[in-house]
């Protein structure tokens, strides 16, 4: 078993901004952006159809598409917050060390070590890294106070390499 260079508690601090840095990084994926465009082209053509031709369904489709939308950051913060309470809950103790080969992650519920060649993308969103995982839009997202500076170096170098 590795050697954890660093260990922290998980707070409601740790909670928010997984969150908030998780939703961000969703919400900036090609992917997302792709989705959000098409639904925007869409909410315009109801819109504008259904305003021409009087047709109230269609201007009723087109605006309520437009809400629906507005609730996704909502929702996608709402499920990174209760990822990361499922795999650490609030007060329990995440451990974590980086080599030039793997992340090691032991937590109340799992101890993980994962070969930094798994990953395609290192980030750091906030107070958020994120790990993509190499051929899937699968990432792994921990606070960066659980990581030495060093670690996260390390991580992004061998990632990119």
């Amino acid at each position: 078993m590795p050697k954890p260079q660093r260990t922290i508690t998980i707070t409601t601090d740790d909670m928010r901004a997984h969150g908030r840095d998780v939703t961000r990084y969703l919400m900036t994926t090609p992917t997302m952006l792709i989705a959000f465009a098409v639904v925007a082209l869409a909410c315009i053509a109801a819109i504008i159809v259904g305003a021409t031709s009087g047709n109230l369904t269609m201007l009723i489709a087109g605006l309520g598409m437009i809400v629906i939308t507005a609730l996704v950051p909502f929702l996608l913060r709402s499920q990174a917050k209760k990822m990361l309470r499922a795999a650490a809950p609030e007060g329990s103790k995440l451990a974590t060390s980086i080599t030039a080969e793997a992340v090691w992650l032991q937590s109340p519920l799992a101890t993980q070590t994962l070969e930094l060649s798994a990953f395609q993308k290192a980030r750091v969103i906030g107070n958020t890294l994120i790990l993509r995982f190499r051929g899937s839009t699968n990432y792994l997202a921990l606070p960066v106070r659980a990581f030495a500076p060093e670690a996260i170096a390390t991580a992004r170098d061998n990632i990119a390499a």
